[in-house]
């Protein structure tokens, strides 16, 4: 019998909002309610696809945009936005990071949309959103040595974000 998404959940379950109602989204849940997972209660749904909102996926209510995070964070008490959304460009996820600052909610991600598609999202291969995963490049790889080395005894003035 599968357990549904109204079923009680431990009180140390962490309050969980899913970013994605997609294929993405819906394989998380899948997930935490397969293996009856009790790390995690899902509250919800957020999604930019205003055909699905108000919909439910898994007896889980799609509550709204993300451009609605802050709110629906706060209202009902948010712990964790995973973010089920693999093919969201380091613009967007910033963006959406950005819009949930003051919450207090911790960002994770699932796993490349590649173990999406190939039924590989599992609750244990969520992990915490990453700077790279912001930056929409390969980050740059500095040789300290050398940098020391060419800078050694002089006096250096840094502007900017660099």
């Amino acid at each position: 019998m599968a357990m549904t998404a109204r079923q009680a959940q431990p009180a140390q379950a962490r309050r969980v909002l899913i970013c994605g109602a997609g294929d993405a989204g819906e394989a998380v849940l899948r997930e935490l309610l397969r293996t009856r997972h009790e790390r995690y209660q899902c509250v919800g749904f957020l999604d930019d696809d205003v055909a699905v909102l108000n919909g439910r996926i898994h007896e889980v209510e799609i509550l709204g945009r993300t451009k609605d995070i802050r709110e629906v964070c706060t209202r009902l008490e948010v712990q964790e936005v995973l973010l089920a959304l693999p093919r969201a460009t380091p613009k967007t996820l910033r963006a959406l990071i950005e819009r949930g600052e003051g919450t207090g909610v911790h960002f994770r991600t699932i796993p490349a949309v590649a173990d999406v598609i190939a039924g590989r999202v599992q609750v244990s291969r969520i992990r915490d959103v990453d700077i790279e995963d912001l930056l929409g490049r390969e980050p740059v790889q500095l040789d300290a040595e050398q940098i020391g080395r060419e800078l050694r005894g002089r006096v250096v003035l840094v502007t900017g974000a660099g």
